[in-house]
C-alpha cells in the first residue's frame, strides 16, 4: 500500500469505528425510549380498563390523561438525542465516502461503491428517526380517546 492510502486506510478505519460507536449510542436510546413507551402504554390499558363505581370514573378521566402527557413529553425529550446521534452517523458516512471516492487503493478492499452503505444505513436509521414521532402522536390520540370516553359514558 502506498504511504497516502495507508493513511487514509487507517483513517477509514477511524470513521467507522465512530460510525460504529454513535450506531450503540443511537441504539442505546432508542431501546431506552421504546422500553419507556412499553410500560406507559400497558399503564395506559390497565388505568383504561379500571371499571370500579366508586372512583373509576375520575381515576379513567385523570390517569390515562396524565400518562398520555407524560408520554408526550418523552416523545419530545427523545428526539434531540435521538436526532443527534442520527446526525453524527451520517457525518461518519460522508466522510467514509469521501475517503472511498478518493482513493481507488482503498476502494478495492471494500465491496460496495461509496454511497451504497450510506444508502443502507439511511434505511437503518428511519426508525429510529420516526419513532417518537410516532409514539408523539399515538399519546396524542390516546389522551383524546381517554377525554372522550370519559365524558361519553
Amino acid at each position: 500500500m502506498p504511504n497516502g492510502t495507508s493513511a487514509n486506510f487507517e483513517t477509514y478505519k477511524m470513521c467507522r469505528e465512530e460510525g460504529k460507536h454513535e450506531f450503540d449510542i443511537l441504539a442505546g436510546r432508542l431501546n431506552t425510549f421504546i422500553t419507556s413507551q412499553s410500560f406507559l402504554v400497558s399503564a395506559y390499558a390497565v388505568s383504561m380498563n379500571n371499571s370500579e363505581a366508586h372512583w373509576g370514573h375520575l381515576y379513567r378521566l385523570i390517569f390515562p390523561t396524565l400518562l398520555s402527557v407524560m408520554g408526550l413529553i418523552l416523545s419530545v425529550r427523545a428526539l434531540p438525542g435521538i436526532s443527534a446521534a442520527v446526525l453524527m452517523i451520517r457525518h461518519w458516512h460522508r466522510r467514509q465516502d469521501g475517503l472511498l471516492e478518493a482513493d481507488e487503493e482503498l476502494q478495492k478492499y471494500y465491496a460496495l461503491q461509496p454511497q451504497e452503505q450510506t444508502l443502507i444505513h439511511a434505511r437503518d436509521i428511519w426508525f429510529a428517526q420516526t419513532s417518537p414521532y410516532i409514539f408523539g402522536v399515538a399519546w396524542i390520540l390516546f389522551g383524546a380517546l381517554a377525554l372522550i370516553l370519559s365524558y361519553t359514558r
